[in-house]
């Protein structure tokens, strides 16, 4: 994908293909009203999310195609729960 810089809080995210619960259980995305997707890019004015972050959201928010990739264009308040690339 052409590298993209979002506007303010913006932030770009690439599709995650799977949910994996607690109990090992497999959960296709299409099929969670939960969305998962992974930052790749955020705005100069995001102030929690960072590149690499598993962000959470409900899935009102369509995907974007770019070069033949699927991504997100999500604003950060949007998002209502992240998790740490490094944690």
């Amino acid at each position: 994908m052409k590298m993209i810089q979002p506007t303010r809080n913006n932030i770009i995210a690439k599709p995650k293909d799977e949910t994996k619960t607690s109990g090992g259980l497999i959960i296709q995305t299409k099929a969670a009203a939960t969305m998962q997707a992974v930052v790749v890019a955020v705005g100069p004015t995001c102030e929690e999310v960072k590149v690499g972050d598993t962000v959470y959201f409900t899935e009102i928010h369509r995907k974007e195609m770019l070069d033949g990739d699927e991504f997100y264009a999500l604003s950060e308040k949007s998002v209502y729960a992240y998790e740490r690339a490094d944690a």
